[in-house]
């Protein structure tokens, strides 16, 4: 049983955010939130793809500072990710070497 108000038995992916949510792949945007219909931010992206992997708990990047210019903007939960998907070329900054952590996916 999932613990998310917004997460009914009924919704059409509930089995799929029960399985990402029981293996730690993604935890949900509050404590009692999932936000399932939202986009996902550059920064939450970069935290799944990297946690699906298995990678987050065997790497030695840091957690508290990245190289990219917006560091200030990027949120500590996601730091250690973000190091990581960076040293493996998942993901980049702009021509100012900023990552925009909070500018939503698309499907494109």
């Amino acid at each position: 049983q999932l613990q998310f108000d917004d997460v009914e038995k009924n919704h059409p992916y509930y089995s799929f955010i029960y399985t990402a949510v029981n293996t730690g792949i993604v935890t949900g945007t509050s404590e009692k939130k999932f936000s399932p219909d939202d986009y996902l931010t550059k920064a939450q992206a970069a935290t799944i793809i990297v946690r699906a992997m298995g990678l987050e708990e065997a790497s030695t990047e840091s957690s508290a500072k990245t190289t990219f210019a917006d560091d200030a903007k990027i949120p500590s939960w996601s730091k250690k990710p973000i190091n990581i998907a960076r040293s493996m070329g998942i993901i980049s900054g702009n021509e100012d070497n900023e990552l925009e952590p909070s500018k939503l996916m698309t499907r494109a």
